[in-house]
């Protein structure tokens, strides 16, 4: 265990998912190396709801249709006659277009 981290213990609760953590913080420490999806996918049965959380934000999309979409509203945003925005107001402007639905 990393020597800043100490002895903690985490709470436990009566949720799945707490519990779900708890568990996975119990177990042994795995090499860094490890690939994390096959691990992920084996340990589904163990943590389910870690292993969703898990297999939707470590799978690459199939198609290139958000990245498509993110550059459509970029271009809609950054016209010619807007090209001075700031980047903050420019990546707020961005942040707000992509969360609002």
């Amino acid at each position: 265990m990393v020597s800043f981290m100490g002895n903690r213990r985490v709470p436990t609760t009566s949720s799945s998912a707490d519990s779900e953590i708890s568990d996975y913080f119990g177990q042994q420490w795995i090499a860094e190396d490890t690939d994390a999806l096959p691990y992920w996918q084996q340990q589904q049965l163990n943590f389910p709801t870690l292993g969703k959380l898990a297999k939707q934000n470590l799978t690459v999309s199939a198609s290139s249709a958000p990245v498509e979409r993110l550059f459509s509203i970029a271009g809609a945003i950054f016209r010619q006659d807007r090209c001075s925005l700031k980047d903050h107001t420019f990546e707020t402007l961005m942040f707000i277009r992509m969360n609002s639905k």
